[in-house]
């Protein structure tokens, strides 16, 4: 694990227990989400995390497997949780081909980014990096309700 996703672990751990006694007293929650970063450390432990609420959580490095999975799926996922810094194609390319598709467009999509500035439209929600749990957890559950 790096530093950096250490460090974001040990934010996390004295909310980790809050939040997994609150996923077990609502029972499985079944959305799914998508986590496209290239960020290994970041998307395994936001995946343990959203897995543990009880969150279906499928997880791509680069758009070309994020590409992959959505195609596959029998569902579309409920939330898509993108990186604009990927190695290859952008976030903003994969945005733009899920915008562009009758199937996945409805899909709400959060980006993570470390520029705090972004101008983003209105259908796309920002979090900045580093991100804490509870918001980025709160976000995907107002999502999820949409």
């Amino acid at each position: 694990m790096t530093a950096s996703a250490a460090a974001v672990e040990s934010a996390w751990v004295g909310e980790w227990d809050l939040y997994n006694d609150h996923a077990l007293a609502m029972g499985s929650v079944k959305e799914q989400v998508l986590i496209v970063d290239d960020e290994v450390d970041f998307r395994l432990l936001v995946r343990d995390l959203l897995e543990a609420e009880g969150y279906e959580v499928a997880d791509a490095g680069d758009v070309q497997a994020a590409l992959a999975l959505l195609e596959d799926a029998d569902t579309v996922p409920s939330v898509l949780i993108v990186d604009l810094r990927l190695p290859g194609e952008s976030g903003w390319d994969l945005i733009e081909v899920v915008r562009d598709d009758d199937r996945l467009r409805r899909i709400p999509i959060i980006v993570v980014s470390g520029q705090p500035d972004l101008d983003l439209p209105p259908d796309l929600h920002l979090l900045v990096k580093p991100v804490a749990w509870e918001v980025l957890s709160s976000a995907i559950r107002e999502l999820c309700r949409r």
